[in-house]
């Protein structure tokens, strides 16, 4: 008998084959929560993308270890959790990918144009074009995120960013070294700084310390509207907090049912508001809190293959048609209207598109919805087109403009929150 039972655990490889997954994942999170409660902020957000990366099956033991923890640690676990969850809601959301560059002779333009090619993400390279010459320099970045690998090239390539209507636009220099913090698809960085000295009559004088705080993301991660950043541990090195207390509303003031979502879009650039420092700090050792974004949830959607005027098609509630494609200029003009929904009602909806060319990249596309009149909103669909072949070019003006291979382009019918977490440490103020 014990010959068998000898037999049998050869077989199966041991007590270890019988471990259950339960098991694994509570020493997956048991690993991850160690580097959470670490110091290192690119291992705390590595940490919870691994957590999330675990999955649904792992929910249960995410949220029974959140319970029990405290602060930090509580916090992310949270977020790990919310986004397991939020994932089957979000299903044209793209997954965060990973990779690895390095070269020797290159410029800044070549990377950033094998960098599109690997991640397809939608960079413009215009303004860049412009320089005859542009230096080679040697670059490498590992196991990276795109946003990390696209800032590390306009680093070493001395080339400015910023986003124009949810677009990246490169400019050459000078790259601004500002502190900033990388998290999947999105990247903040804070600007400048500001003590703000308030006097109200009959009060004690305040003051408050105010960073500005930009947005940057991937723009096929684009969010749709953005909710005010929160909070939640500031301290200066002297270990004073910095964190506000909540606000009073003022006596008599009439509180607002329904606010307008509009009212409560802070955009992507923001001021995060702290208390003011020490007079005797020299540096606010670390801020943490969340920024909120709204993505799109459910859309109903129309494809136009070799897009022509006179073309319709509708999805669901929404009929879209296609009134003027001009190549010339880069430009397709439509009309959307509903049965269900008014021209005044739709112009408040999020339109979002996408254009493929034949032979040619559509680097960016943006909606206009420039008007409407008592039957229909009027749309405009503008694109970009580039091509990397032997070099990085543009169609001539005046000359053959790329066909248009197929329109892309939906109505956002439903939304979905996303905290983007964000840790910024060792601020120097003196």
């Amino acid at each position: 008998m014990r010959a068998a039972v000898a037999v049998l655990l050869v077989l199966f490889g041991g007590p270890a084959a019988f471990a259950r997954p339960q098991d694994a994942s509570a020493d997956r999170l048991a690993s991850a929560c160690r580097d959470l409660e670490g110091n290192d902020p690119k291992r705390i957000f590595a940490a919870v993308q691994a957590i999330v990366q675990m999955g649904g099956a792992s929910l249960p033991v995410i949220e029974a270890r959140a319970k029990e923890a405290k602060g930090r640690l509580r916090d992310y676990l949270e977020l790990a959790a919310e986004e397991i969850r939020s994932a089957p809601h979000l299903p044209g959301y793209p997954a965060v990918k990973r990779l690895s560059m390095k070269s020797s002779d290159r410029n800044v333009v070549e990377l950033l144009a094998d960098l599109r090619a690997r991640t397809g993400a939608a960079l413009s390279l215009d303004n860049l074009l412009e320089e005859e010459k542009l230096p080679e320099f040697p670059f490498e970045v590992k196991d990276a995120t795109m946003l990390e690998a696209f800032d590390a090239i306009c680093h070493a390539g001395n080339v400015t960013i910023s986003m124009q209507n949810g677009q990246f636009m490169l400019f050459t220099g000078p790259y601004v070294d500002l502190p900033r913090f990388f998290y999947g698809h999105y990247f903040l960085r804070l600007g400048d700084f500001e003590i703000v000295k308030t006097v109200t009559f009959r009060k004690p004088a305040t003051q408050t310390f105010n960073l500005q705080m930009e947005m940057v993301w991937d723009p096929a991660a684009a969010p749709l509207r953005f909710k005010p950043a929160r909070i939640v541990e500031a301290v200066d090195d002297r270990g004073k907090s910095l964190v506000l207390p909540p606000s009073l509303p003022e006596p008599g003031a009439k509180k607002e049912n329904n606010p307008s979502p509009d009212a409560e879009d802070s955009g992507p650039n923001t001021m995060l508001h702290l208390a003011a420092p020490s007079a005797a700090a020299t540096k606010v050792s670390f801020v943490r809190g969340f920024a909120t974004i709204v993505l799109p949830k459910s859309r109903a959607s129309v494809a136009f293959p070799s897009p022509q005027p006179e073309q319709t098609g509708n999805a669901g509630d929404f009929q879209f048609k296609i009134v003027g494609v001009d190549s010339e200029h880069h430009l397709l003009r439509l009309t959307l209207t509903s049965k269900k929904y008014k021209p005044e009602v739709l112009s408040a909806m999020d339109v979002l598109s996408q254009v493929t060319l034949k032979d040619w990249e559509a680097t960016s596309s943006a909606v206009d919805k420039s008007s409407w009149n008592e039957d229909a909103l009027e749309i405009a669909v503008g694109y970009d087109p580039q091509r990397l072949r032997d070099g990085l070019a543009r169609p001539p003006d005046g000359g053959p403009q790329p066909a248009i291979d197929k329109l892309e382009i939906s109505v956002v019918t439903a939304v979905q929150e996303k905290r983007i977490p964000f840790e910024f440490r060792d601020l120097k103020i003196k």
